[in-house]
């Protein structure tokens, strides 16, 4: 049973990793946030972004964007943060059984793949966000 604890560490490390919160991200760029005005704080940690953000706001508000691209429009050049939710999953099974005359166990994980949403669409042009799409389900 000793050897099956190993797995179990790494799958929940994994899985651990997916979800890094407003506040996890806020720790590793504290002087930044720091500078920001209490208003904007207070956004950024429920995860809310507003016109007129900087990159490195909505980075700490949402986490990097699954998706980046660029448009040019009449106006000039704009980028596009896409946030996506859904897809990929991952999933451990332990299992430990006994019988005549023998006793056997196992462990198995399993990945998933489903079609991914878009959740939102953030807009920057010249470096600020001057356009926000949040999509429900």
């Amino acid at each position: 049973m000793r050897h099956l604890i190993l797995p179990v560490i790494i799958g929940s490390l994994f899985l651990a990793g997916c979800n890094i919160t407003p506040e996890q991200r806020i720790s590793r760029h504290r002087v930044y946030f720091d500078g920001l005005p209490s208003e904007t704080q207070a956004l950024i940690r429920k995860g809310i972004v507003e016109l007129g953000f900087e990159p490195k706001m909505v980075e700490l508000a949402l986490g990097e964007p699954s998706r980046v691209s660029k448009r040019v429009t009449a106006t000039g050049e704009t980028e596009l943060w896409i946030y996506e939710g859904g897809g990929a999953g991952f999933s451990v099974g332990v299992g430990v059984g006994v019988g005549s005359p023998s006793s056997y166990g196992g462990i198995g994980s399993r990945s998933t793949s489903s079609p991914r949403e878009t959740i939102a669409v953030v807009e920057f042009q010249h470096g600020k966000v001057t356009q926000i799409e949040l999509r429900k389900k």
